[in-house]
C-alpha cells in the first residue's frame, strides 16, 4: 500500500460517518421510483468526493469530528471551517472537486483497459460531473459557499464577510428551490427541491446564529495567538464609539490595530490586536465607548 493509501486508510479510521435522516427520504424516494443505481452511485461518488476535503483538513492538522452523509452530498464536520486561515479553507475546498477529476481520469484508463463498457463508462462520468459542478453552486455549505466565504474574507471585514455569504446563499438557495420545478418532467425535481429546503434551512439558521459564529471565530482567534505575518489593517475609530463597532471591523486575514481619536481627531491611543481581544473578552459590557476602556485600562 503506497504512503498515501495508508494515509486515507488511517484518517478514515480516526473519522465517524453519520448520515441525515433527509437523505433516507431521497433514498426512499429513488427506491421507490426504482432507481437504486444512481443512488448507490450518488452516495459512492459524493463519499469519494469528501475524502479530498478529508485528505486536505489532516494535512493541515484540522480535528474532524465526522463526514456527514445530506440530502445534497456529503459534508465535512469541523470545528475549523471560518477559523482557520482562508488558504487553508481554499485548499481543502478545491481538494474534493480535485478527486472528482482525478477519479474521472482513473475512470478513463478503466474505460481504456475495457474493464467496463461505454454505458457504465459515460454514465458515471456524467455522475460524477454534476457532483462536482453541484457543489460548487455559490451557496454555503457547498464548496462554492465556503470558497465564497474565503475569498471575501481578504477583502471585508469578517463579520460582514459572514452575512453576505449566508444572505446571498439563502437567495441562491431559494432559486435552486424555484429552479427545480423548472426542470424537464424525470422525476428530479423531488431530491433537489429538498436539497434546496435544506440548504436553506442551514443558511436560515446561520444567519439569525451569525453572532455566535463571530464569537466563536473571535475566541478562536485569542487562543490561536497573533500571526504577526499577516497584512496590517489599520482603523482610526472616534473614542465615543463601543466596543462591539470596532471589532466588527475585524478582518480575518489582517492583523488589526485601531487608532482611538478625540473629538478633534487626534490620536489618544492605539488598541493591537492582542489588547482588542483581551479587552472584548474581559468585559461583559461590549457598549463601552473605546475612550472609557482606554481611561480604564
Amino acid at each position: 500500500m503506497t504512503r498515501l493509501g495508508r494515509f486515507l486508510l488511517n484518517s478514515l479510521c480516526k473519522t465517524k460517518l453519520c448520515i441525515n435522516p433527509l437523505f433516507w427520504i431521497i433514498v426512499s424516494f429513488s427506491i421507490i421510483r426504482g432507481d437504486f443505481v444512481p443512488i448507490i452511485t450518488f452516495f459512492v461518488l459524493s463519499f469519494i468526493h469528501e475524502l479530498g476535503h478529508l485528505t486536505a483538513a489532516y494535512l493541515f492538522n484540522w480535528k474532524i469530528s465526522s463526514i456527514e452523509i445530506a440530502p445534497f452530498g456529503g459534508m465535512l464536520k469541523t470545528d475549523d471551517w471560518s477559523t482557520a486561515l482562508a488558504r487553508e479553507e481554499i485548499i481543502v475546498v478545491l481538494a474534493g472537486p480535485l478527486y472528482n477529476v482525478c477519479l474521472g481520469f482513473f475512470l478513463h484508463l478503466i474505460f481504456c483497459a475495457g474493464i467496463w463498457t461505454g454505458q457504465w463508462h459515460y454514465y458515471f462520468l456524467f455522475c460524477n460531473l454534476i457532483i462536482a459542478c453541484f457543489n460548487m453552486l455559490p451557496i454555503y455549505p457547498l464548496d462554492g459557499g465556503r470558497l465564497l466565504q474565503a475569498l471575501l474574507s481578504y477583502y471585508v471585514p469578517y463579520d460582514k464577510c459572514l452575512f453576505i455569504t449566508q444572505l446571498f446563499s439563502l437567495f441562491s438557495a431559494t432559486g435552486l428551490f424555484v429552479a427545480s420545478f423548472l426542470l424537464p418532467a424525470s422525476g428530479i425535481h423531488l431530491p433537489i427541491a429538498i436539497c434546496a429546503s435544506f440548504l436553506f434551512f442551514l443558511n436560515y439558521q446561520a444567519l439569525r446564529n451569525r453572532q455566535y459564529l463571530y464569537l466563536r471565530f473571535l475566541l478562536a482567534r485569542m487562543r490561536k495567538g497573533v500571526n504577526y505575518n499577516q497584512p496590517i489593517s489599520p482603523k482610526i475609530i472616534d473614542q465615543s464609539k463601543p466596543l462591539y463597532v470596532a471589532m466588527s471591523q475585524w478582518y480575518k486575514e489582517r492583523y488589526n490595530i485601531i487608532t482611538v481619536t478625540n473629538e478633534q481627531g487626534y490620536a489618544i491611543g492605539v488598541l493591537p490586536e492582542k489588547t482588542l481581544l483581551q479587552l472584548f473578552f474581559s468585559n461583559k459590557d461590549h457598549s463601552l465607548t473605546l475612550g472609557a476602556l482606554l481611561t480604564k485600562d
